[in-house]
């Protein structure tokens, strides 16, 4: 590379909820992954939601909030890794979850994004954009600070529960 040069990367937080790119002042056409930059040049990062997902934010390799545009434009000054941050969430009975996808057809419920009714049920399966998927697996602390849930029913689904999931909550199985 060239003494000038600096290494930029660019990355997705989950591949199935959004795409990323770069393009660079000079260059012609758009990089994925990691491209060799000339230092003080001016870039744009583009992140694109996919599969019903929401762009949340620019991070770089430190954790901070770069941007909370989808596109972004800033100078390549140093080696960086910029990773968009996408989301996708479910609703049922007036709850509101971040989840993710695994083995092909299998859902993780990951972190409670709004509460809803007190009586919460868990169903076996939802449909996204026309495929099924079976909700698995909850999180750890799934819903440990929540205050209004007063009773969960689990799907009959269910193969994963994390550590520490309520607390002063019934708790029963779906059949």
């Amino acid at each position: 590379y060239p003494e000038t040069a600096t290494l930029v990367t660019v990355e997705s937080n989950n591949d199935e909820w959004g795409s990323v790119s770069m393009l660079a002042d000079g260059l012609i056409g758009e990089f994925t992954g990691t491209a060799s930059i000339a230092s003080g040049l001016e870039i744009t990062l583009k992140a694109t939601p996919k599969n019903g997902a929401e762009f949340i934010c620019w991070k770089d390799q430190y954790g901070r909030i770069v941007s909370n545009e989808p596109l972004h434009t800033m100078f390549a000054v140093e080696k960086a890794t910029y990773t968009a941050v996408f989301m996708n969430s479910l609703a049922f009975g007036g709850w509101e979850f971040e989840y993710e996808t695994y083995d092909g057809n299998k859902i993780q419920l990951l972190k409670v994004v709004k509460s809803g009714d007190a009586n919460l049920v868990l169903p076996d399966k939802v449909t996204i954009e026309g495929i099924d998927y079976a909700i698995t697996s909850l999180a750890n602390n799934l819903f440990t600070d929540n205050t209004k849930l007063v009773s969960i029913i689990l799907p009959a689904s269910l193969a994963r529960v994390g550590d520490n999931l309520v607390h002063n909550v019934s708790v029963t199985g779906n059949s």
